[in-house]
């Protein structure tokens, strides 16, 4: 699943293997992507604006594959979650 609707999730878990989530902690969507975390898949997450400090401890505690970068597609630096402190 890529960037669906996020109500979607739940009824798309069954057909994808993972989800390609953007801007779900800024925009207090996160919790529509448990379904793929319940079910043992990965959600991949990315924010543009928050910071990783104000993100990476939720996405942490959620399961989720996180990262913070620029807008482009190919843009760099990215700042995985796991920068912050956990190898």
């Amino acid at each position: 699943m890529i960037c669906a609707r996020a109500v979607q999730a739940v009824q798309l878990v069954g057909a994808f293997d993972f989800a390609i989530v953007e801007e779900c902690f800024r925009y207090d969507e996160c919790g529509y992507y448990m379904p793929f975390i319940d079910a043992g898949k990965a959600v991949l997450e990315a924010e543009y604006e928050l910071e990783p400090a104000d993100f990476c401890p939720r996405a942490i505690a959620l399961g989720f594959s996180a990262i913070r970068k620029p807008y482009g597609l190919f843009a760099r630096p990215w700042e995985p979650c796991k920068a912050l402190g956990k190898d």
